[in-house]
């Protein structure tokens, strides 16, 4: 695909004049404001569903994303960053590579405990579904896997809760133990003394997921070499970075001539075919022995 530098300056330009900035300003105003968002998404799905991001490393893809995730990963506090060798396509990737799913529901309110026959008679006919089309999609018996789970609610309550349950037939007595199994998944999610069960337990549906194991191709695995990321030095531009507030000479790496063990430090770029990969100050860019580049 062809870029046309001059019409992005051409309209950052149109920007900076409302501002009453200058165009580098402006550019940078642009990235900053970018990165902030994408931090806030992050900070979306990690706190908001109770966990710290500096828990976890960042893995940046796409064609766009390892040339932002060094800067707000540092916002989030996450301290490593993984660049995967097949960045721009590791969302085809993984499609290619996922197991085959088939998840089957079935809505139907029981009081709890119900009648171990129909509970068996439920998951057994969703069972057979999933089982169905995982035959016609070719998978052996041998790679075929079921999972079940049961909505579950108090009486009178809106929102319901999934609980995983064994895959088995059940008896009067197993059923009684999955009403147990409720009350403590529960008071896990929302604390000890909430479950009501003066209110009833309700089951409100019946879930079973099969899955078609796939084969998964074995990653080659390189030799590490040297810490010396010279031989893939292509040349040097001027690049601005905000931590310096001024345009800075800095490297131009060739990511296809990199080895694996070669360390960049910051600031530096790195050109693949598929995406950039900015190494802001202060961090440092390796290649490890899947040629994935961790900043850290």
């Amino acid at each position: 695909m062809k870029l046309y530098p001059e019409k992005a300056l051409e309209a950052i330009e149109k920007l900076s004049v409302q501002l009453g900035w200058d165009v580098t300003k402006t550019a940078a105003g642009i990235y900053d404001i970018v990165n902030a968002h994408m931090a806030d998404l992050v900070r979306n799905v990690t706190i908001g569903g109770g966990h710290d991001p500096r828990d976890f490393t960042l893995f940046a893809y796409g064609g766009n994303g390892p040339m932002h995730a060094a800067i707000y990963a540092a916002e989030l506090g996450v301290k490593e960053v993984v660049v995967p060798a097949a960045a721009s396509t590791y969302s085809a990737l993984g499609l290619a590579l996922s197991d085959i799913l088939h998840s089957h529901r079935m809505f139907q309110l029981n009081p709890m405990p119900m009648d171990p026959g129909r509970l068996n008679d439920n998951f057994d006919t969703l069972e057979r579904l999933a089982d169905e089309e995982l035959e016609r999609d070719g998978v052996e018996k041998r790679n075929r896997v079921f999972s079940w789970a049961i909505d579950m609610r108090w009486g009178a309550q809106y929102y319901t809760v999934r609980m995983p349950i064994a895959r088995k037939k059940y008896s009067a007595k197993n059923v009684e133990t999955l009403c147990t199994q409720f009350d403590e998944l529960y008071e896990s999610l929302y604390g000890k003394g909430s479950a009501f069960t003066q209110a009833g337990r309700f089951a409100t549906a019946f879930m079973v997921d099969g899955i078609g194991k796939i084969s998964k191709p074995d990653l080659p695995k390189r030799e590490a070499g040297s810490a010396d990321a010279s031989k893939a030095l292509k040349g040097k531009r001027e690049a601005f970075f905000s931590a310096f507030n001024e345009y800075r000479t800095t490297n131009i790496y060739d990511y296809g001539k990199l080895e694996v063990g070669n360390v960049i430090s910051g600031p530096g770029i790195i050109e693949a075919t598929q995406t950039t990969v900015v190494v802001p100050p202060g961090l440092t860019a390796r290649v490890n022995e899947y040629y994935n580049i961790i900043l850290k």
